[in-house]
């Protein structure tokens, strides 16, 4: 025992029986003053007023013993914790805090303002901000964090695949295309020839072109071969020649406008009886073609079915090979099995140093019981999604019955106005003027994002359904659960097909001409890419402009050189009547002017004032401008200058020409509406001549 002051009874500390680690502390309180603790740790009473502090209540050294037993806290418990549970929630701290983030590829660390909750909060004030009592948090001065997508825009996604040929499995492909949202898939073995059209129409999803290098030996030659690229259109990959000729494998230099990276695609066809192939041979070839393909400008990537057992080093050629990469800085990133025997046979190679393939995987996709997809990643940023710029007039909400009826108020003095030109002028700036104060130009910006439109919920249904069998499959490798997947695979088949064939019948049988060769021209594949490659904007617009006006004066001279009545005589045509001149047009009156304007497609040309379908629907009230225009026009011999103006666009002769060769173009006209209304009257009263005299070309 220890001596304590009188105050209290002596302090026993003994073992307590019901824990192995905790203490018992007994003492007795006499009747004393109230004293405060002399140690930090123990809470003791304070001192009342009037009363000076006693001596501490105790002994440093029994103090000290019980530090040593590590009993002078009260343990922690959670005793009370849930009370006012509700009530705590609901109060609201603000804090600042260093947020640390990436935005754009930049760390920015900054102190911004945070809001948490806090259950351990005591405190019954309101909340505190900015130092100012009982005020509400203000959330206008929280700073908005901008949300990080996860679409990983720094890399390509890139397959290969030894397809066994596409024909039977273009649906399938397509699906797998955009389900794993590829931006080149990389095709060997196609078996497809120069004019398949229709199977890569079937073949490439919308927003895809397809590059299509066929065997050299055509159809004489034997079943199979054949190299296809299919690529997102805004990649804009073309196929280079690398001037060399092969005789052991088939290659495509394929390639971007920077001509950065040349993917290098080879498809080697195993040594038969019937194509006389030896080995030696191409290893000899295939170190020659190394060797000279590095000597073209960027990175190169040679990827493809090499039909070389990679994953048997051991081999006398497979060494011969491993060695002519080592020696060239090259390397395989395939490191899995690429066939279903097991063995590596296509490849991925890349230079060491370029740092340019990452994440090479394969994957067995079952479409094909032969080869596996190989899987990686290209280290160049992804194409920027296709955006486009429109300007309209939203109609919607304004009154049409008012704006025309302001505007045939205002359109009042064009009937005194006698000069033509001025007439167009005057009616073209009245018309945009009352347009304005209605419903002005809006400019709006369009995210292209290609649909397929016969994309139904049967189809997203079997897609689910295909999704889930293949990942019970891939985690219990049963063949029962590949047998059901494989099932599931040729039902999906079956309903893309129907759906395709119900969509295209539908739209056929619509009875619409414009949408009829369409469909004809999207089921034969004769639409593409009408535009050089590599250029766009003014400088290709001037390009075309100097070609098309080369072609006129060409046609001009052409006439110039040629003689007169004499040749027109002798090429069929017979004399004149002498009796016969037309001096005048006949004026149209307003019924002819409405019929002209009713039966007009509605077309607009975007250098037109007004729409064409809004000038149909009021014709009435506007058809008396029409007519003073025409008629001041055809009576004086005068076309208004500003309706010489017209919109040019160049298609291409044929499908089959270059379409880097501008020759091969033709200028198609988008011309303003009240040229198209001139001439029709024109032309109607020509026919009427010519017919009346008989003066038609006989044939």
């Amino acid at each position: 025992m220890t001596e304590v002051p009188n105050y209290f009874t002596p302090v026993e500390i003994d073992h307590n029986i019901g824990t192995a680690d905790h203490y018992l502390i007994k003492a007795t309180m006499e009747a004393s003053p109230l004293t405060e603790p002399a140690h930090p740790g123990i809470q003791g009473p304070l001192s009342t007023a009037g009363h000076e502090p006693s001596e501490p209540f105790l002994p440093v050294s029994v103090w000290n013993t019980i530090k040593t037993l590590n009993i002078n806290r009260k343990p922690s418990t959670h005793r009370g914790c849930r009370a006012g549970v509700k009530k705590q929630r609901g109060r609201l701290h603000i804090a600042n805090q260093h947020h640390l983030g990436f935005f754009n590829g930049t760390e920015v660390i900054q102190p911004i303002p945070v809001i948490f909750r806090s259950r351990r909060n005591n405190s019954k004030l309101p909340l505190q901000i900015n130092s100012k009592p009982n005020s509400k948090p203000n959330f206008n001065n929280l700073r908005t964090i901008k949300c990080v997508s996860n679409f990983n825009e720094t890399t390509l996604d890139i397959c290969l695949w030894n397809a066994w040929s596409v024909r039977n499995k273009t649906a399938l492909l397509s699906d797998y295309t955009t389900e794993n949202d590829i931006d080149v898939f990389f095709l060997t073995e196609t078996w497809l020839y120069d004019d398949e059209n229709v199977i890569i129409g079937e073949l490439k999803p919308p927003g895809y072109l397809f590059l299509n290098h066929p065997r050299h030996d055509g159809r004489s030659g034997t079943r199979g071969g054949g190299i296809g690229v299919l690529y997102k259109t805004e990649l804009n990959l073309m196929s280079i020649s690398s001037g060399i000729v092969t005789t052991t494998f088939e290659h495509i230099v394929v390639t971007d406008q920077s001509r950065s990276i040349l993917f290098i695609v080879i498809y080697r066809p195993p040594p038969s009886k019937v194509n006389k192939l030896k080995l030696s041979d191409y290893l000899v070839e295939i170190d020659n073609f190394i060797g000279e393909t590095a000597q073209l400008p960027g990175k190169h990537i040679y990827l493809g079915d090499f039909n070389i057992h990679m994953n048997e080093p051991t081999k006398s050629h497979v060494a011969k090979f491993i060695n002519i990469l080592s020696c060239n800085n090259l390397q395989n990133y395939v490191t899995g099995p690429t066939h279903k025997s097991g063995n590596q046979l296509d490849l991925v190679i890349g230079n060491v140093d370029d740092n340019l393939v990452m994440n090479c995987k394969t994957h067995q996709n079952l479409m094909s019981d032969d080869h596996y997809s190989v899987f990686f990643k290209l280290n160049r940023k992804k194409p920027d999604i296709p955006r486009t710029y429109t300007s309209c007039r939203d109609f919607r909400t304004v009154d049409i019955d008012q704006l025309m009826m302001d505007l045939t108020t205002e359109l009042a003095p064009l009937m005194s106005i006698m000069n033509v030109d001025e007439q167009v002028q005057f009616y073209d700036a009245t018309v945009c003027d009352v347009l304005d104060r209605y419903c002005p130009i809006q400019s709006r910006k369009r995210t292209i994002r290609p649909r397929v439109p016969w994309y139904n919920d049967n189809i997203h249904l079997a897609r689910r359904v295909k999704r889930r069998l293949e990942r019970r499959w891939r985690k219990s490798k049963l063949d029962t659960d590949r047998e059901a997947y494989v099932v599931q695979l040729g039902v999906l088949s079956e309903l893309i097909h129907s759906a395709k064939a119900s969509y295209f019948t539908d739209t056929l049988s619509s009875g619409n001409v414009k949408d009829t060769f369409k469909t004809i021209n999207t089921l034969l594949n004769t639409t593409r890419n009408n535009l050089p490659v590599g250029e766009s904007g003014k400088p290709l617009g001037d390009k075309f402009a100097l070609s098309f006006k080369g072609k006129i004066v060409n046609i001009r001279n052409e006439l110039d050189a040629t003689s007169g009545i004499g040749d027109l005589t002798a090429s069929g045509f017979h004399d004149v009547p002498v009796n016969c001149e037309l001096s005048l047009f006949a004026s149209a009156d307003h019924d002819e002017i409405s019929e002209i304007i009713v039966c007009a497609p509605n077309k607009t040309c975007s250098l037109d004032s007004m729409p064409t379908w809004l000038l149909k629907t009021y014709v009435h009230d506007m058809v008396q401008f029409v007519s003073h225009i025409v008629n001041t026009a055809i009576s004086t011999g005068v076309f208004p200058d500003s309706l010489r103006r017209a919109i040019v666009t160049p298609i291409l002769k044929k499908s089959n020409l270059d379409q880097n060769n501008l020759n091969n173009y033709m200028p198609v006209s988008n011309i303003p509406f009240l040229s198209k209304v001139i001439e029709k009257v024109v032309s109607r009263r020509l026919d009427s001549y010519i017919m009346e005299n008989s003066l038609e070309q006989p044939f």
